[in-house]
């Protein structure tokens, strides 16, 4: 596989949760903190829309720079898996620090696969 196939699934991976994340905010966050406050609904709700537009525009980017070739090809990648990597540690961290907050399984799987993913693409690019 090529790294213009890797960083364009990459970007529209990016680009849905995003979306999700942004349109879903509310449904998202009373989801996701069960039992919590309605203002803590509320500030988690700004959360996901403010998560949202980074994951937006992080797809953007990426989808911007999939003609890259060699070297930037592979820097895109690696810089896009370390990108993802400290926004999935994040989120590990605040599911261990607040016992409200249990985001979908679904959404942490996803995430480690695609930067596992952009990882592999790096590796592979010459």
């Amino acid at each position: 596989m090529n790294s213009k196939t890797t960083l364009t699934i990459l970007s529209a991976y990016n680009a849905i949760i995003g979306a999700l994340l942004y349109f879903a905010a509310t449904s998202i966050a009373s989801a996701s903190m069960i039992g919590a406050p309605a203002e803590a609904i509320e500030a988690a709700t700004s959360s996901n829309m403010g998560t949202g537009a980074i994951f937006l525009a992080f797809g953007v980017f990426t989808f911007f720079v999939r003609g890259a070739e060699s070297l930037t090809a592979k820097n895109a990648q690696l810089g896009w898996g370390i990108g993802g990597s400290i926004i999935l540690i994040e989120l590990l961290l605040r599911m261990s620090q607040n016992n409200n907050f249990t985001p979908p399984i679904a959404f942490i799987i996803t995430g480690a696969v695609f930067i596992a993913f952009a990882f592999f693409g790096a590796s592979k690019t010459k």
